[in-house]
């Protein structure tokens, strides 16, 4: 005896079959979006590489002194450090893509002011903001990667080919900022202004929307006055260091205060209702062995291409491009290393490890490309 079919379903029809992804998912962006992403973070590494090379360009045109000319450098790490934990903040609760879209459109509209700066000061201004633009940016674009993408392969795969992105553009900035700067340092600063442009356009039709703000939690005020407050305070102080001398009593306040405020940071993230990092994250081993290693390749980093820069263009009588082609090697090694990125953080991330990719990718694309999961209770 046959069945009656049941309700709703013609006979001889199979039922159809049920997403892969739950009844609820959102589709995976495609390659094209992906791309978006990987173009935003190659602009942000080109600017990252290429503006060493035409410190020197800058100083001689600019008239500005080696104390006030490291501000160049400066002020992006200070803008960009210390707004980093408020950006992802904001991504989260305004929409991810809506801040990767803005942050970007800032990032390119000041990079052309910058570009145009008639002196060391508003260049200054400029480089700031555009960091604080960058710590909008990175959070935002890396938190579209981890929740479109599926915890897995494919998500290692995006991480991996966002990381060879960043890899690309620290290479390509160093090529491409000793042979601009052989015209003109302004052309370097101007550099990113196309990427954005197109990355804008592209991502405003690529991305996929944010999804309908539901019961929007609030800013943890307190919190991300005293976290941004400690972070910019610290890096001025770390900054300031060098020229006033570590043991100096201008040197000691700043430290002090800094510490101060990211001591009052944790105290006000352990009582609040929705706080901007969650407490249990600041306790893990991993989150702290992780930013500590990013902490002192960073400004190892750093401060050896600010004074090799100096030091072959100024003492040496190298050219910009020459110079650039110096760090052409360190630049290659991370552009091969930089692909395995995406299967270490699979791989050791389950483990609960740090990725041996922190330590083979330009500065920024390290271990903040390789978010270790929260364990599941």
């Amino acid at each position: 005896m046959r069945r009656a079919p049941a309700p709703g379903r013609r006979a001889g029809r199979p039922a159809p079959a049920k997403s892969a992804a739950g009844p609820g998912a959102a589709p995976v962006p495609g390659t094209a979006a992906l791309l978006v992403l990987c173009a935003a973070h190659f602009m942000d590494a080109i600017d990252l590489s290429d503006v060493g090379v035409a410190l020197p360009a800058v100083q001689r045109d600019l008239g500005m002194a080696p104390g006030s000319l490291q501000w160049v450098v400066s002020a992006y790490a200070l803008g960009y450090g210390g707004f980093l934990l408020l950006g992802g903040r904001v991504a989260d609760l305004y929409g991810r893509r809506r801040a990767f879209l803005t942050a970007v459109a800032v990032f390119g509209a000041v990079s052309a002011l910058g570009a145009l700066a008639p002196s060391g000061g508003l260049l200054v201004a400029a480089r700031a903001v555009k960091g604080i633009a960058a710590g909008f940016l990175a959070p935002a674009a890396l938190s579209l990667i981890t929740t479109r993408w599926p915890e897995g392969p494919r998500r290692g795969r995006a991480l991996g080919w966002y990381t060879t992105a960043g890899a690309c553009g620290f290479v390509g900035g160093l090529v491409l900022g000793g042979v601009l700067t052989e015209w003109s340092w302004r052309l370097v600063l101007a550099l990113p202004v196309p990427l954005a442009a197109v990355a804008l356009c592209a991502g405003r039709r690529l991305l996929p929307a944010d999804p309908a703000p539901g019961t929007r939690a609030r800013i943890d005020v307190p919190g991300a006055l005293t976290a941004t407050g400690g972070l910019v305070v610290l890096v001025y102080g770390l900054t300031q260091a060098p020229a006033h001398g570590w043991l100096s009593a201008r040197t000691v306040v700043l430290l002090g205060v800094a510490v101060g405020l990211l001591a009052l940071f944790v105290r006000v993230e352990s009582r609040a209702r929705e706080p901007l990092v969650p407490p249990r994250f600041l306790r893990r081993r991993t989150t702290a062995g992780v930013n500590l290693t990013i902490f002192a390749m960073w400004g190892a980093y750093t401060a050896f291409a600010f004074l090799a820069t100096l030091h072959f263009q100024n003492v040496l009588g190298w050219t910009p491009l020459r110079t650039a082609g110096a760090f052409v090697p360190l630049g290659l090694a991370n552009g091969a290393l930089a692909p395995f990125a995406g299967r270490f953080t699979a791989r050791f991330a389950r483990a609960g490890r740090s990725p041996p990719g922190c330590c083979s990718s330009p500065p920024r694309t390290r271990c903040s490309s390789a978010p270790v999961p929260t364990p599941r209770s």
